[in-house]
């Protein structure tokens, strides 16, 4: 694993987008494997605002970077 290219700022907003509900975590309540992810060269990016929102399928999570780029994508797809 690689080290981290910048410390963490310290806290991740997580944002519901469909309930427009906002919180803010400080990182020591976040799992280790949440508060860092790697960019497209492969180095390790801390998180700092995850986007939920409801797709057709089920649930979108979009993970940001400082500089608001966008680091990860996960589906959460409903069984059927």
């Amino acid at each position: 694993m690689n080290e981290p290219t910048t410390q963490h700022p310290g806290s991740i907003r997580y944002l519901d987008s469909d309930r427009n509900v906002v919180n803010e975590l400080p990182i020591d309540e976040v799992p280790e494997s949440l508060r860092f992810a790697y960019d497209e060269d492969d180095n390790m990016i801390p998180v700092v605002e995850v986007v939920a929102h409801e797709s057709v399928d089920g649930r979108e999570i979009f993970e940001y970077g400082p500089k608001g780029q966008l680091l990860r994508v996960t589906a959460q797809r409903r069984g059927r």
